[in-house]
């Protein structure tokens, strides 16, 4: 197979979005098993990347048994069904909406100033408007009713909600349109938003019962107090999943405030956070591949399509007498804008397409009193677990695929 030959697959289709990036080339070999073959990988170097949409996809479309002589074929094989998949996600959209969100698209790139590379222009938007469909149809409904639950928990039980940056955003959003519809019924509801990151708490080793790295308790006390949360109060964390990691050091670092602290995760696979959709008691194996939730196309679309576009806390910093996340300093968020701008639309309609869902059908739990109404209550309805459940099934098998390198 020709250099020109490869390449020109790839060229006459522009929805594969690609990134040239030595380490997405390396990534992309070692998963397709074919360092070995060193004609590919002059290849991959000569010609760039087709993105993560192909590295995370490579294994569950059983790429790495073929050899290099087949590549062509499935290169033509993925580019169809990114083709099929595309028309389908953005024709499930109304056509005003579609014709809405497309000026929006575009709006966005121009006042905003991102660089879109020569001819990628059509792909980026369909990018953006597909994420925005997909991310409505089956994280919307399910982060609203989670929203409901953990609400409803926090007025019940008298708690702050505090939402953990960066994967908290999509529910925390739909728990301010809750306490804005719904102003008495969640009177007493307070919620942060703080930038938890694995750097900025640390990490617990079991081995020597103790917290290892992060920033010191002090800096991390003067944080979540400078965001309403004092000494003694009641506090329910939440986050996505899975693992619980930054459990241990959350509670370790802040012991000085004596909170009477409780998480809560979607989907949770730690004995110290309960669950909404699933927990240990009530697993979901959607979660649970082979080589654990970070090598799951599934995990990464809930967590990092719809954790917004700020990045990832590295440590905190003293500003104005106050400590906060060094992506917030200076008075301008640090974004992945100008690095990954296909990773910001991505990100950036996603988010809107799970904040739209909110709006989507009724909510009428205003009559229910929180008297009557246990804590275990969960306003999950069945077919909205059955849809999301099948669509980070079809993400885990390979039958729905990322359509952008947006992790």
């Amino acid at each position: 197979m020709a250099n020109n030959e490869l390449k020109s697959i790839i060229d006459s289709n522009p929805h594969y979005i690609w990134k040239k990036s030595n380490s997405v080339k390396m990534e992309i070999s070692q998963q397709a098993g074919l360092l070995r073959h060193r004609r590919v990988t002059k290849v991959v170097n000569k010609v760039g990347i087709i993105g993560k949409v192909i590295a995370l996809s490579i294994k569950f479309l059983a790429f790495k048994a073929y050899d290099v002589t087949r590549i062509p074929k499935n290169l033509r094989e993925l580019a169809g069904r990114i083709r099929v998949q595309l028309d389908r996600d953005i024709g499930d959209l109304a056509p005003e909406k579609r014709d809405t969100l497309r000026a929006e698209v575009e709006e966005m790139i121009r006042e905003e100033g991102i660089h879109i590379p020569e001819g990628e222009r059509e792909t980026y938007i369909e990018a953006a408007l597909a994420s925005y469909s997909t991310s409505q149809k089956y994280y919307g409904k399910m982060a609203r009713e989670w929203a409901i639950h953990l609400m409803d928990t926090a007025a019940a039980e008298n708690r702050k909600l505090v939402f953990l940056a960066r994967d908290g955003l999509a529910p925390m959003k739909m728990a301010e349109k809750l306490k804005e519809r719904y102003p008495e019924r969640y009177e007493n509801v307070d919620i942060s938003y703080l930038y938890f990151s694995r750097k900025v708490v640390g990490k617990w080793s079991d081995r020597e019962e103790k917290v290892v790295g992060g920033v010191p308790s002090h800096q991390l006390k003067s944080y979540v107090e400078a965001n309403g949360i004092k000494e003694e109060d009641k506090v329910l964390f939440v986050d996505v999943g899975f693992s619980g990691s930054v459990i241990k050091p959350v509670k370790s670092k802040l012991a000085d405030l004596s909170l009477d602290a409780e998480f809560e995760f979607l989907i949770s696979m730690s004995e110290n956070a309960r669950g909404f959709l699933a927990d240990l008691q009530h697993p979901n194996t959607v979660i649970e591949p082979p080589n654990g939730a970070s090598g799951n196309p599934a995990s990464h679309w809930l967590e990092d399509t719809h954790q917004g576009v700020i990045n990832s806390a590295e440590k905190l910093v003293q500003q104005d007498q106050e400590y906060i996340p060094d992506c917030l300093a200076n008075g301008e968020a640090q974004t992945c804008k100008d690095e990954h701008p296909l990773s910001y639309l991505v990100k950036q309609f996603g988010l809107k397409g799970v904040e739209d869902a909110f709006n989507e059908d009724a909510l009428d739990y205003e009559e229910v009193s929180l008297d009557e109404t246990p804590v275990a209550w969960k306003p999950i309805s069945e077919r909205t677990e059955q849809v999301f459940t099948r669509f980070l099934e079809d993400l885990r098998n390979g039958d729905q695929l990322l359509l952008a390198e947006h992790f």
